[in-house]
């Protein structure tokens, strides 16, 4: 048991999602600059969310884990299922009190984020395993919360909904992508993915649509004048995005994540240059 293994039970490459989000909501929605300290705290708070979203559920996903990625802390048995529950309920607590720092509607959302990822991971009611509530759940966790996040730290302008609907279908993409890697062993213990109830071939080509849905969504609402008409710059990912899903449809098993990975990166890309076409 070592540092480095409960940094691999957070899962950290999903902290960028997590922290972009965010970035792109202060910059975008924020009227005036915010304290460095709540800002840096809101940060730590993200990132303890993530850390404890991916530590908690991976303690409910040890059999599931043993197939699909059973490098992985708990199934390997680097760290144990009652170290790691404890791990995650620490990260937890930190959350908490550090939104104390913040302000009340910060806190407000960490307690109602704590209960979704709680209600994803546990049994009986384990949203993951329940068909589209998985994805639902993991989108509004990266596409809604973060924006959230840091409206609360200065919400002088109207939130735009079209904002968050926005990061929602791009984090609702991401997410499904990420089922395939996981298409064995979800089968294996019936979990209720989108590849394991439609099969992965005739999903990896609906994917393909929804991965492009985002930036028509984009070309859309620039058309109306409601984004920046330079927002149709960031529509240069849409042949990244094609690139992803041809990958997809010729390998919709992934085992290795390497699609996943490509998608978290057009994520992040995306993200940034919406940032920066809206803030400037």
């Amino acid at each position: 048991m070592a540092i480095k293994d409960y940094i691999e039970l957070m899962i950290p490459y999903h902290f960028p999602i997590s922290l972009s989000g965010f970035l792109a909501g202060y910059f975008i929605l924020s009227a005036n600059a915010s304290p460095a300290n709540l800002i840096i705290s809101a940060f730590v708070v993200s990132v303890l969310l993530v850390g404890a979203f991916n530590s908690f559920n991976g303690v409910f996903d040890k059999d599931i884990d043993m197939i699909n990625k059973s490098y992985r802390p708990i199934p390997s048995g680097k760290i144990s299922q009652e170290s790691a529950l404890y791990f995650s309920l620490f990260l937890y607590l930190l959350a908490v009190l550090s939104s104390l720092l913040i302000n009340t509607d910060f806190l407000l959302l960490v307690l109602l984020n704590l209960l979704l990822i709680t209600l994803y991971s546990i049994p009986k009611i384990r949203l993951k395993d329940r068909f589209l509530l998985s994805n639902l759940t993991v989108s509004t966790q990266y596409g809604i919360f973060p924006i959230l996040f840091s409206y609360t730290l200065s919400p002088a302008k109207i939130l735009p909904l079209e904002l968050l609907a926005f990061t929602f279908m791009l984090a609702f993409s991401t997410s499904a992508t990420k089922d395939f890697q996981d298409y064995i062993g979800d089968r294996a213990f019936n979990v209720n993915t989108l590849p394991v109830v439609l099969g992965p071939i005739r999903f990896s080509n609906i994917v393909s649509v929804f991965l492009l849905i985002p930036y028509m969504y984009i070309l859309l609402m620039s058309f109306f004048g409601v984004f920046k008409l330079a927002a149709i710059l960031s529509c240069s990912l849409l042949i990244f995005a094609i690139k992803i899903g041809n990958d997809l449809r010729e390998n919709p098993n992934d085992r290795y994540g390497l699609v996943i990975k490509k998608s978290v990166l057009l994520y992040i890309s995306t993200l940034l240059i919406i940032t920066i076409l809206f803030s400037v």
